[in-house]
């Protein structure tokens, strides 16, 4: 899996080339990165980034293409995707909704990788929340979980659902094959 975000780094000094005021109200940059997810470093594995100015736009699609590409060339050649291969490695390019643009999608289907985006929660969105009845959600599995042990889904019942939408939303522009699952939890008790 290769996660990709955006990080605000700060500048303290207005002299730095690029940088520029930030959505923050600070000053500075809004640099893309790609992590690896490896449970076996802490804080995941730097595969590329772009320090770009502080004013650049959260989805951006060429600059996540970008980065993209550059992490899955750093992929060693025997572990990277090759598209219409079924033997071929599989990859999961994870975003929030900020990467979440036709053109990265339509990218990651060209390059054979899978994604999983944020999807943003307009009108349509809420529309389809609404349509879905109780049958319609079923218990959400956790990677720490999945096929291991549902102690805590027993604890928490209902806590952490999911339900799938892609029946009840326009994805015309989304490549074929695109789904859009929904995620519904209560809020986290305060702490005492």
């Amino acid at each position: 899996m290769l996660d990709v975000d955006a990080s605000i780094s700060l500048d303290h000094s207005d002299h730095k080339e690029n940088a520029a005021a930030t959505w923050k109200r600070t000053y500075g940059f809004h640099t893309l990165l790609v992590f690896a997810d490896r449970t076996e470093i802490a804080s995941g594995e730097a595969m590329a980034g772009k320090l770009r100015p502080g004013n650049a736009g959260s989805n951006t699609t060429c600059d996540h293409i970008e980065v993209l590409t550059e992490a899955l060339a750093s992929i060693p050649e025997n572990f990277r995707p090759r598209p219409a291969d079924p033997t071929s490695p599989s990859v999961l390019i994870r975003s929030d909704s900020a990467g979440a643009t036709y053109g990265s999608a339509e990218f990651c289907r060209q390059v054979g990788v899978g994604f999983s985006f944020g999807f943003a929660v307009r009108e349509p969105v809420r529309d389809a929340l609404g349509l879905l009845n109780d049958a319609a959600w079923l218990p959400a599995w956790t990677a720490s979980t999945c096929g291991i042990d549902d102690q805590r889904r027993r604890q928490h019942p209902g806590r952490r659902l999911v339900g799938e939408a892609t029946d009840l939303l326009d994805l015309s522009d989304w490549p074929a094959g695109s789904r859009v699952i929904l995620r519904k939890e209560r809020p986290h008790p305060a702490p005492n």
